[in-house]
C-alpha cells in the first residue's frame, strides 16, 4: 500500500466532490518539519491542506505452534495528517480577545467545521476501501488541534492514524 499516493487519491476525491464545501489541496512533505516549506499555487491558499507526514509500516506475523508455519499477516499503516487551513495568527481561537464576536474565531470557522467534516470514520472507511479496491480497517484516528502552525500559521487539525491490512 502507497500510503501517500492514497491521501493524495482521498484528497483529490473531496476536491472533487468539494467535501464538506471546501476545496481540498494534497502534499507529502513526509516530515513535520518539511511541513513549514510545503508550497501551494496562490489559488488554493483558501482550501483546506492534507499534508502527510511520519508514514511507516509495522508486519505483524503470526505462526502455527502445531507446524511452526505463518498463518495470519497483518500489515498496519501509520501516518500523520495535517488538516488545516493557512489562518491569521492574530484572530482568536475562541474568546480570548475581548469585543471580538466568537463567530470570527477560529473554533467556529476552521476547527468546528473541519472536525465535523472528518469525524464520521464510518463513510471514510468506505470512501478509503473504495479508493483502494480492497478492505482495510481503521484502528487508530486520534485529532488533536494545531493551530498557529508554522510560517503559514496553519489551523486545523493533526490526526495520528493506523490503517491495518490483513494479507493472510
Amino acid at each position: 500500500m502507497d500510503i501517500v499516493k492514497f491521501w493524495g487519491d482521498v484528497t483529490a476525491n473531496f476536491n472533487e466532490v468539494s467535501k464538506c464545501n471546501f476545496c481540498w489541496y494534497f502534499g507529502a512533505p513526509l516530515d513535520p518539519a518539511a511541513a513549514n516549506a510545503q508550497q501551494s499555487p496562490v489559488d488554493v491558499c483558501e482550501c483546506v491542506h492534507v499534508l502527510v507526514t511520519d508514514t511507516g509500516k509495522n508486519s505483524i506475523k503470526g505462526y502455527s505452534a502445531r507446524t511452526g508455519l505463518l498463518n495470519s499477516h497483518l500489515d498496519d499503516y501509520t501516518f500523520t495528517l495535517l488538516v488545516v487551513k493557512k489562518d491569521d495568527v492574530g484572530t482568536n481561537t475562541y474568546n480570548e480577545i475581548l469585543y471580538h464576536p466568537i463567530s470570527e474565531g477560529k473554533w467556529p470557522t476552521i476547527l468546528r467545521p473541519l472536525q465535523e467534516c472528518l469525524e464520521d470514520s464510518t463513510a471514510l472507511e468506505a470512501l478509503f476501501c473504495e479508493i483502494l479496491g480492497e478492505q482495510l480497517r481503521v484502528i487508530s484516528w486520534r485529532m488533536r488541534v494545531k493551530k498557529n502552525y508554522a510560517d503559514s500559521n496553519y489551523t486545523g487539525w493533526e490526526i495520528i492514524g493506523t490503517f491495518r491490512k490483513q494479507i493472510i
